[in-house]
């Protein structure tokens, strides 16, 4: 068993955040900085893409062509050096184990790591991406694109290819821990088996994590593996944060068994032989074993049935405990074979075949043996002779009668359960989604009858055809996307690529439009607006704005009439409220299409009421402070920052708690009662919508 670094979560310039250099070169660079920090395994994942793997693969066929192309044709010192520097990048990618992966963001907001096998194709991977809801347009974004997919339809789509799937960073705002809400859902999401592994960076959210394990709801029918890895977005963070394999062979089979046997194969620090011991004794079904003779014949064959019984574990042969090792003693190829000889025999008696062997070095000639035991579908005992053992916190129990049944019980259990776990997650979550609509039809009668429709409070509605651009305008227009794409505070265009949601879990841009400065295009005049983009996004402008984007969409451009706030009405058409409004009554949180604009319903506004107009009065002030955190937030320069990342979480933090107040002061307007409230956020949960909580 040899141990390798690995560092399983790397971006390159195909993810839009990717903060280096953005050349061809920079994808060799990559892989240079990962020799020099000595990893031996790394997967490049990049944001709902596989084009940064693809470009890293096209440079080493590019050198190689290049490599075999001079030794043809010349033998010139020119060349031999160009051969010699080649031959050096080509050695490193033949030294590391470079796996292809994806890190997919699912329909709720979760971003998960998928790792493919090396020997997969890549247009299989790229039509995963494109069944999953993303193109062309939407590689190498993150939080502002949307999958068709579900957490457990992307695990049920994965078990179909040679994979892993990790959760990219649990207990982050992106993570299943952190996302999701204690209950159900966040119970299958953590135990579905396709669930390989799961990257944090927390120690006390880990310790949560193994914690939920260890309740009967969260038990899983494998194992997974905690890692950590650096989410690198350019060169010098690569392998800042790392997981160490312990594997027989650098290859992709092995990596992925390791999987199978965490506890002894996957570390989140250098391992040494005290480290193993450490790590599998957690494991309560670990048993402890001083020699390998006959005298400890029937104590190790019971102890194989026994984990056998318990759904699996570990002996340690060659201590009393943890804190006791002493070693067996293994001087040559004889005292191998004799170890060998003996579990064969036990294995054979108790009808076990389950069974992996290792074995670590404590000091001169003496070593430890772990014997790794899965667990099985039936009860075994030794020999036949009818008496059943099982492990319990490290001790083997003879069971009685009532205890065989219970231990039975369980293992039918929980082999139903793995072949219908992802089912009932689908269905309970479809049921879910199905009871809070019906719970939600009466919210939405009661609301009806204290709202107006949309088209009584409009001074005007203007449908907006794209701004014709000269050649040389869209290519400085694009230009600037690329360098700001959240656009800039203030500006004479507004640039939207598609289809924009009307809820990003991000919180930035969520009020105002992304502005670009573009030259020959007319100055904006002053005229309070709101911009309504196909997909459901709502922006409010102080300014009447040109408006651009290469798909030619239209959008509307609505104002309001005097006695009716516009801030208000942008506030009330990014709320909570509104999105369950309409994916309730209409199916879909997209309200632009005509078949759903003209219908909808806004709150009926009574000047006269004092305590309605102090209400609004605040939301109106939590629009104006999110507009100012944003103005502020576009005028920053990231890059010139030594933490853009924590710069930004901060931003969103502060713009969310905005929203979160907005919502709070919309429930009270609508004098939505607590248990309607309830209702509500399940049913927007159920449908993958982001609250601001």
């Amino acid at each position: 068993m040899q141990v390798f670094k690995a560092d399983l979560h790397i971006h390159t310039p195909a993810s839009k955040c990717y903060k280096g250099k953005k050349d061809d070169a920079e994808y060799l660079r990559i892989i240079e900085k990962a020799e020099e920090k000595g990893l031996k395994i790394i997967a490049i994942t990049d944001h709902n893409s596989i084009e940064g793997y693809e470009k890293l693969i096209e440079q080493k066929e590019r050198i190689q062509a290049e490599v075999d192309g001079l030794k043809k044709v010349s033998d010139s010192k020119e060349a031999k050096k160009i051969i010699k520097e080649d031959e050096k990048i080509l050695n490193i990618f033949s030294s590391i184990l470079i796996l292809p992966g994806i890190e997919f963001e699912v329909n709720n907001g979760v971003h998960m790591l998928v790792i493919f096998s090396p020997e997969t194709d890549i247009t299989t991977i790229k039509d995963i991406l494109k069944n999953g809801g993303f193109d062309a347009e939407s590689f190498g974004k993150e939080d502002d694109v949307f999958s068709k997919w579900s957490l457990f339809d992307f695990y049920n789509e994965s078990v179909k290819y040679d994979c892993l799937i990790l959760d990219a960073h649990t207990d982050s705002n992106k993570g299943i821990y952190n996302t999701i809400k204690e209950g159900t859902t966040r119970i299958h999401a953590f135990t579905d088996k396709a669930l390989a592994g799961i990257c944090y960076k927390s120690e006390k959210q880990k310790s949560n994590i193994r914690n939920l394990f260890l309740q009967p709801s969260y038990k899983r029918s494998n194992p997974v593996a905690f890692l950590k890895s650096s989410d690198a977005h350019k060169i010098d963070e690569i392998g800042n944060e790392k997981t160490f394999f312990q594997l027989k062979n650098l290859r992709w089979q092995d990596f992925k068994d390791s999987f199978n046997n965490p506890d002894e194969c996957i570390f989140t620090s250098n391992p040494n032989t005290q480290t193993i011991i450490n790590n599998i004794s957690e494991n309560s079904r670990c048993i402890f074993i001083s020699e390998l003779n006959d005298d400890h014949k029937d104590e190790f064959a019971k102890s194989v049935c026994g984990l056998s019984n318990a759904d699996g574990g570990y002996i340690v042969v060659g201590a009393d405990s943890k804190d006791i090792v002493n070693g067996i003693e293994i001087k040559n190829k004889e005292d191998i074979d004799r170890i060998y000889t003996f579990i064969n025999e036990i294995s054979k008696k108790t009808h076990v075949n389950y069974i992996t062997v290792n074995r670590y070095h404590i000091k001169e000639d003496f070593f430890i043996v772990v014997v790794k035991v899965d667990g099985s579908e039936e009860l075994v005992d030794v020999d036949n002779n009818g008496i059943i053992y099982c492990c319990q916190k490290g001790k083997n129990v003879k069971l009685n009668a009532n205890q065989i049944q219970q231990v039975l019980s369980q293992k039918i259990e929980t082999k139903y359960q793995q072949h219908i776990s992802n089912e009932l997650a689908v269905i309970r979550k479809s049921v879910s989604a199905v009871d809070t609509y019906l719970k939600s039809q009466p919210i939405i009668s009661s609301y009806n009858k204290f709202s107006t429709p949309i088209h009584n409070h409009l001074l005007s509605i203007e449908v907006i055809e794209p701004t014709k651009l000269a050649p040389e305008q869209k290519q400085s227009l694009t230009d600037r996307y690329k360098e700001l794409e959240n656009g800039s505070w203030k500006g004479n265009i507004m640039y939207i690529e598609g289809e924009c949601s009307p809820r990003l879990k991000q919180a930035y841009l969520r009020i105002t439009p992304p502005k670009f400065t573009i030259k020959g295009i007319k100055k904006t005049t002053n005229k309070n607006s709101l911009y309504i983009i196909p997909g459901g996004a709502v922006f409010y402008s102080k300014s009447d704005l040109n408006y651009h984007n290469n798909k030619d969409y239209p959008i509307l451009k609505i104002e309001v009439s005097k006695n009716y706030s516009i801030k208000f009405l942008c506030a009330f058409l990014k709320s909570s409220f509104f999105l369950w409004y309409v994916k309730n009554k209409f199916g879909d949180i997209d309200f632009f299409p005509p078949e759903i604009f003209n219908f909808i319903n806004i709150p009926n506004i009574h000047n006269g009421n004092s305590a309605e107009i102090d209400v609004i009065s605040e939301i109106e002030k939590n629009v104006d402070s999110i507009m100012e955190l944003e103005r502020d937030f576009l005028k920053t320069d990231l890059k010139s920052l030594e933490s853009p990342n924590e710069y930004i979480t901060q931003h969103n933090e502060k713009t969310k708690n905005y929203f979160k107040n907005i919502d709070d002061l919309i429930f009270k307007l609508l004098k939505i009662k607590e248990e309607d409230i309830l209702i509500i956020k399940e049913n927007l949960r159920a449908n993958y919508i982001y609250i601001p909580e």
